[in-house]
């Protein structure tokens, strides 16, 4: 009875109400970020003659002050931004890695050179479905308002908007007769949402805390009416087929697989529209819906016969194709690679197996081998290699009509958001589309694409720095796609991310691909390198990126001032860090202990970087010189993690891997001495980080645990949190079976390595040496089973606010200059 008129109650709650007026939501932002007297000086006006394209103007004003122009209040901001970056050395960013550098205006401000700046496409994206689990699951109205006003500055003008659906469709499950208790065994527990939202997952960490719907329902609806009012669409999470299992006992001929409901099935359509009039009742009709429909691949019981392993074509029964390849072009290559640039002793190998790759454009003879390459033109080769295009691409590869079976679910799904708001536009991961590189992945993809009226189908190409689907899918068979970064996996932080690429690649989309709709960010978990996530929303503007000049400006905005230390502590970073093919890696090596004693994954292997280590410690001098003039919380959180990346990259791995070494090669004395120094580094990387709030434990539990007092749930919300940075599923006993994605979510954070990693490593090392002495095998299930309890027993005990504090300890400069000074000379590794 309770839960009956606590739905009731909220179903009487009206939706959103009329729209904002867009100089008043300007000017609330302007407020939040500069002061309330700002307005005195910087004037906003919308601006109605871009063109097809959305932009903004900077210019002066007769009285001292500035105006600036925008078509929306997202381009107002970034106006904003603009000027507040190039202008005043300010920044802003996500909170945990120094949030906003700005200061209140009072007074007079520099006068700017007139500037019109353009999109060069219609959206900037933000978010990853398991965003808001990773990093904003515990945030209230305060943490919210500030990142939705980081998103308008930051160009965002699309993003996911998750929080809150569980009482949507928790009102549409009850109506279908489902009780309270069968909603707690479907609906994950607040760390785990995402993955009972839509793949696959059921009540891991639960049951949902009674209140936390409401009170989550109610955050949505002031998280969607900032957002539009500002000009940030809210994508809504519309009905994709994931339902409780239970629906079944219900339903019993339901077409009901692994908690999935098929599309064809007459219930389908019942609970889309149950689910969008509920969205639109509650939120209002924001016109973008998010359904990813057959998101997970392992328990989608349509989605396995739109999977194809790559074949020949002459295994589907089509006929070998006809190809053409041009004259050779010496001293030319194309870039790109086509199944992994896979090599062949002669051309005319190489050119038979080009025919058959749909993504292959053409043929480079590199290194003594022939290599498939997918990339659309040659350019000129540094190390006078050979190249031959192939010059009838689409007749060559030609790619059968729209898969049937595919158009019809895809205009079914459409249908059941045009029948609630006729304008709605479907924005959908394209990631689930990546291994479709057949004949019969790409008439699946041209079937379900060709089912939504062009402009209406979005697709995110989630992880172009890595796989650009884009490129030989024909732009998704010319559907508007926007080019995203993905970069990151678990909110794992390190410093990584390779910014040259980000340039190229977002450059040649919008040269070479007019379905090119802007560009998106959609790491799994934000709160690291901001600087590589705001250079990919920077390449939507139509204002040339010098590299190294931007990274300045980035550090001056991170500092608050402009030193003349800046150029050379951040493009030490660009060099660094960032440089070519720094992409994603675990730099939390020593935290994959239990896929060590599994025998695969990091642990086993030695771990490298790209870069040299002693250009770090060049990087580091420069930021301690000018750390006193450059007292921004966001300086010295670079400070903190480029002083952890030198403890890390330098003797940390040479200590890890030369213990590991020791290990394989039974030499006990070795393991001692190396786990020894290495926890020794470990102990010095948990006091550096220590220092910022941004890279303790602490600070998380706090979230939580605040959150979790606000609605009775504080022991539940904890043993999540703590939960979700180390076995990644919670436990309450002891278990025998690694869990798959254990530390999948770890993180670089003090505490955590103190009384989590750390521990571990040891307890491996003294295994290994008690074997390796008792002339015995190294006993890795001993020592599996050994961490595995003590990470069960880590997470169930609780937050001691003494051994785990929320707030910073000792500081930063002072501890990061004498870790520097401590290492600085013992960065040469021999075992």
């Amino acid at each position: 009875a309770v839960k009956l008129v606590w739905f009731a109650l909220l179903s009487a709650v009206s939706a959103l109400g009329s729209p904002a007026d867009p100089i008043d939501s300007i000017n609330g932002l302007l407020g939040r970020v500069l002061g309330p007297l700002a307005h005195e000086a910087i004037t906003f006006q919308t601006k109605t003659d871009c063109g097809s394209l959305a932009c903004f103007t900077l210019d002066n004003d007769s009285n001292g002050g500035i105006v600036i122009a925008g078509t929306t209040p997202v381009e107002m901001a970034s106006g904003l931004n603009y000027y507040m970056r190039n202008y005043l050395n300010m920044s802003v960013a996500w909170d945990r890695t120094g949030g906003r550098t700005t200061y209140n205006i009072t007074g007079n401000i520099p006068s700017v050179t007139p500037v019109a700046v353009k999109r060069r496409g219609e959206y900037s994206y933000y978010a990853n479905v398991v965003t808001v689990s990773y990093s904003m699951v515990w945030w209230d109205w305060a943490r919210w308002e500030e990142e939705i006003d980081w998103m308008a500055l930051s160009g965002v003008n699309l993003v996911l908007a998750y929080t809150g659906q569980e009482y949507v469709y928790g009102k549409v499950f009850e109506k279908l007769g489902l009780s309270q208790e069968q909603l707690g065994r479907f609906f994950d527990g607040p760390a785990f949402l995402a993955w009972s939202r839509g793949q696959g997952m059921a009540g891991v960490g639960g049951p949902l805390p009674l209140q936390w719907y409401q009170q989550q329902w109610e955050l949505q609806k002031q998280i969607v009416t900032r957002q539009e009012a500002l000009g940030v669409h809210s994508l809504l999470p519309a009905f994709q087929g994931n339902v409780p299992q239970d629906l079944l006992l219900l339903y019993p001929n339901a077409n009901i697989s692994n908690g999935w409901l098929d599309c064809f099935d007459p219930l389908y359509s019942t609970i889309a529209d149950m689910v969008m009039s509920e969205l639109i009742t509650d939120f209002g009709a924001t016109h973008y819906y998010q359904a990813d429909g057959f998101f997970d691949h392992s328990t989608g019981p349509w989605v396995d016969a739109m999977r194809r392993k790559r074949r020949p074509q002459s295994a589907m029964g089509i006929s070998a194709p006809t190809c053409d390849f041009g004259p050779a072009l010496q001293g030319e290559y194309i870039p790109g690679c086509s199944d992994h640039c896979k090599p062949f002793n002669d051309l005319a190998s190489a050119q038979s197996a080009c025919a058959l790759q749909p993504d292959c454009s053409g043929i480079t003879l590199s290194g003594g081998t022939y290599q498939l390459r997918s990339g659309l033109s040659p350019a000129p080769s540094p190390s006078n290699e050979t190249a031959w295009t192939l010059t009838n691409p689409n007749a060559c590869h030609g790619v059968p009509a729209g898969n049937a079976d595919a158009h019809a679910r895809a205009s079914l799904v459409y249908g059941t958001m045009t029948k609630h708001d006729p304008d709605a536009v479907w924005v959908y991961q394209g990631w689930i589309w990546l291994g479709l590189d057949s004949a019969q992945g790409l008439s699946y993809i041209k079937g379900f694409t060709s089912a939504v009226p062009k402009g209406r189908l979005v697709i995110l190409d989630m992880e172009a720095e890595s796989d650009e689907i884009w490129a030989w899918s024909q732009s998704f068979e010319n559907t508007s796609f926007i080019w995203c970064s993905m970069n990151n996996f678990g909110g794992n932080n390190g410093l990584y991310g390779d910014m040259d690429l980000i340039l190229n690649r977002t450059s040649h989309a919008f040269a070479t691909s007019s379905s090119m709709s802007g560009v998106g960010i959609t790491m799994e978990g934000i709160d690291q390198n901001p600087a590589y996530y705001q250079l990919v929303l920077d390449t939507v503007w139509d204002t040339p990126i010098d590299l190294k000049s931007w990274m300045v400006t980035w550090g001056t905005g991170r500092c608050g001032g402009a030193p003349s230390g800046v150029a050379g502590a951040y493009i030490g970073m660009l060099d660094t860090v960032y440089i070519a093919g720094q992409t994603h890696a675990l730099h939390h090596f020593y935290a994959n202990t239990m896929n060590y004693m599994q025998g695969g994954g990091h642990g086993t292997n030695p771990w490298t970087n790209s870069y040299n280590i002693n250009d770090v410690v060049s990087a580091l001098d420069d930021m301690v010189q000018i750390a006193p003039q450059c007292q921004a919380k966001a300086y010295e959180f670079d400070l903190v993690d480029m002083t952890r990346e030198l403890l890390l990259a330098g003797p940390g791995a040479c200590y890890y891997n030369c213990m590991v070494k020791g290990i394989q090669g039974n030499n006990s004395a070795m393991v001692a001495s190396n786990s020894k120094q290495l926890q020794e580094v470990l102990a010095d990387v948990d006091t550096v980080l220590n220092t910022n709030s941004g890279f303790q434990l602490g600070s998380w539990l706090e979230m939580a645990s605040k959150l979790g007092k606000s609605i009775d749930a504080e022991d539940q919300l904890i043993w999540n949190a703590k939960s979700q940075v180390s076995l990644w599923e919670p436990y309450t006993e002891a278990i025998t079976g690694l869990p798959g994605l254990s530390d999948y979510a770890t993180k670089i954070w003090a505490g955590l390595i103190a009384l989590y990693q750390a521990p571990r490593i040891q307890m491996i090392a003294e295994q290994a040496i008690a074997d390796i002495n008792a002339g015995r095998p190294f006993n890795t299930t001993a020592a599996f089973s050994t961490t595995l309890q003590a990470a069960v027993i880590f997470e169930n005990s609780g937050w001691n606010t003494t051994l785990l504090p929320s707030t910073p300890q000792g500081k930063a400069l002072e501890v990061c200059q004498q870790m520097i000074q401590k290492y600085r000379d013992n960065l040469a590794c021999s075992c």
